[in-house]
């Protein structure tokens, strides 16, 4: 009877095993995405007191759209859920844009430094 049972022990350990691993891998995947999202939240904050040109490739959750907007950050703090940003092409349009479709930011400030993020 214990040589039946060692099989089912093994394929229990195992299973076990890789549930860990794989709730760890997403874990740290999670981990990295909050790392570069606090990152493209610094660079929006220096966008706004540089006043910098930004160009944002946006993305949808569950999506596989993505969207090319440019633009002045609008306000001079950068919350940490939204982004209002000020239309390149229309100075009176405004979007409120959320920080977890930014997948991309590149920056162009007024002195000429460039400065990129992403996710």
């Amino acid at each position: 009877m214990a040589n039946k049972e060692n099989p089912k022990r093994k394929l229990a350990m195992l299973l076990s095993k890789s549930k860990l691993s794989a709730f760890l891998d997403e874990s740290v995947s999670q981990a990295e995405q909050e790392v570069a999202q606090e990152n493209i939240v610094r660079q929006l904050q220096l966008a706004a007191s540089q006043k910098s040109t930004v160009v944002l490739r946006l993305q949808e959750d569950n999506s596989d759209i993505f969207e090319t907007v440019s633009g002045w950050v609008a306000s001079k703090t950068v919350g940490k859920e939204h982004v209002m940003l000020k239309v390149a092409g229309d100075q009176q349009q405004i979007r409120m844009i959320p920080i977890p479709h930014i997948k991309k930011i590149s920056m162009l400030s007024p002195n000429g430094e460039r400065h990129k993020a992403s996710k």
